[in-house]
């Protein structure tokens, strides 16, 4: 179900009342045991585009989301060599820009903006090690 079509209501209960819900006057006077309860509530306004930002930004902290730019041959294959050399430590490709403008005066080489999904910070070194063993130069990494 998408995020906008979901309403939840807040109501101002404890967690004996959540935990209670449903039964009848009778055993009003139970005490449930309470081990964990997590309650989330959060204002019902929140636009998309921000909730979208902060989730990317929460994935970027914790490594799961990496962007870094290399500088790879400009010749047939390069790129698919770039990308099988970030399949191969288990990373999945979420943004590619392939920049020749910008890519300097070598005109053999070209600068690649990668945005990579990873599994965390020791995820984002193995990938970085990855790609230093196939002599692929990181010119950035954020």
């Amino acid at each position: 179900m998408s995020l906008e079509r979901v309403n939840i209501i807040a109501q101002r209960k404890s967690p004996k009342q959540i935990a209670s819900d449903g039964e009848d006057e009778a055993d009003a006077a139970y005490t449930p045991v309470i081990k964990d309860v997590v309650l989330v509530l959060c204002g019902g306004n929140i636009d998309l585009t921000i909730l979208d930002r902060v989730i990317e930004i929460g994935l970027v902290a914790d490594g799961r989301l990496s962007r870094f730019t290399v500088s790879i041959s400009d010749r047939p294959g390069g790129l698919a060599r770039l990308a099988e050399v970030i399949a191969s430590t288990g990373a999945s490709i979420k943004e590619i820009l392939h920049d020749r403008a910008f890519s300097g005066p070598d005109m053999s080489e070209v600068r690649v903006v990668c945005v990579v999904e990873t599994t965390g910070h020791d995820h984002v070194a193995k990938l970085h090690r990855a790609l230093a063993d196939a002599k692929v130069a990181i010119v950035a990494s954020t």
